[in-house]
């Protein structure tokens, strides 16, 4: 599929990369104001997922940062603080078992997603 850019409201420029050609990089989430763009994730077991903080540079609390933590007391991934117009690894997807994962930003603990891990498809 290669790479696809648009512009959210003017102010934000988001990438979606498709991660199922050789060598691509990571799924990637997007921190955007208090949402996840996409709020739902799907991967195929072993991806990898890519958190980028794109709030804007007006939003006082994006200078506190944004995190992917899954929800739970002891959670298997987590992207750790990832600052504004940063990007960070989130640590743990690619060990994943199949299934679906509830996931929330730490700092804003408002902002949820879903992350979707599909089995390995064999050819």
């Amino acid at each position: 599929m290669g790479v696809i850019a648009f512009t959210v409201a003017g102010l934000l420029e988001l990438t979606a990369i498709d991660s199922s050609a050789a060598g691509a990089a990571p799924h990637a989430a997007t921190a955007v104001t208090d949402y996840y763009i996409p709020s739902t994730i799907e991967i195929q077991q072993g991806d990898g997922i890519t958190l980028i903080n794109a709030d804007p540079a007006t939003e006082i609390k994006s200078w506190k940062g944004h995190t992917i933590t899954e929800v739970g007391p002891n959670p298997r991934f987590d992207s750790g603080l990832v600052a504004l117009g940063a990007r960070g690894e989130v640590h743990g997807v690619p060990q994943l078992a199949t299934g679906t994962y509830e996931f929330v930003c730490r700092v804003y603990p408002f902002m949820r997603g879903r992350l979707i891990v599909y089995g390995s498809i064999s050819l």
